[in-house]
């Protein structure tokens, strides 16, 4: 997990938001979540650390929350919003959130994904359920370099190798038995990869691994890194 995140703001509590928020909390981040609409916080209530209706266009009420207090802020208002996104993402910037994250609008079009960049998006996801997992686990791990959901519950995950799986074979580190994952690729240094490698291949420093397996198997990889 990243040591560094410990406090997230969630604006927007549509299916994607609530699945950032829902997953982040559950990985023992202490979550705030937004939403202009009343029912929807209330609600919400129980699902995270705090909810708060109020409007993030509305700077002064941003300015209420302590926002220099997060580490992130995700802003996953829904479509029919987009002004709303484009002026909380430059708010929160202005009011000092060092990183933000903007929900993309559609998927045929980069002109939305332009705009929230030149306001001060660090960075645009664009919109599914999937996309949100795969972010809340994005943002909680330095490690996972990337997260594709394959089927219900299973994931592919692209992570850099563990310190205590350097210098051993596969065989040692008994992947199967032990995390509960299948190892489907090594890539070296020089981007080289190995598919499906065999039992007597070793782990080096700086490698990259393709591991598969169910969703909370494939995490608990992530948090191996300082281990």
């Amino acid at each position: 997990m990243n040591s560094n995140l410990k406090k997230v703001i969630v604006i927007g509590l549509g299916q994607f938001g609530r699945t950032v928020a829902e997953t982040l909390t559950q990985h023992n981040i202490e979550v705030l979540a937004v939403d202009k609409d009343e029912k929807i916080v209330e609600d919400f209530k129980d699902k995270v650390a705090s909810v708060v209706q109020l409007d993030v266009t509305n700077e002064e009420a941003l300015k209420t929350q302590g926002l220099d207090d997060f580490d992130l802020a995700i802003v996953a208002i829904g479509e029919r919003y987009f002004l709303a996104s484009v002026l909380g993402v430059a708010l929160l910037k202005k009011l000092g959130v060092p990183k933000v994250i903007a929900r993309g609008i559609r998927t045929d079009s980069r002109i939305e994904e332009k705009i929230l960049e030149l306001v001060g998006a660090d960075r645009v996801v664009l919109p599914s359920v999937e996309t949100a997992k795969r972010l809340a686990l994005d943002v909680l791990s330095t490690n996972i370099l990337s997260y594709i959901p394959v089927s219900s519950g299973y994931s592919v995950v692209k992570v850099v190798a563990p310190k205590k799986f350097i210098d051993k074979s596969i065989s040692e580190l008994s992947l199967r038995d032990k995390y509960k994952i299948n190892l489907i690729g090594i890539q070296r240094d020089d981007k080289s990869t190995n598919y499906l490698p065999r039992s007597s291949d070793i782990i080096r420093q700086g490698d990259t691994l393709f591991i598969i397996g169910k969703e909370e198997d494939v995490e608990k990889i992530s948090k191996l890194k300082e281990e």
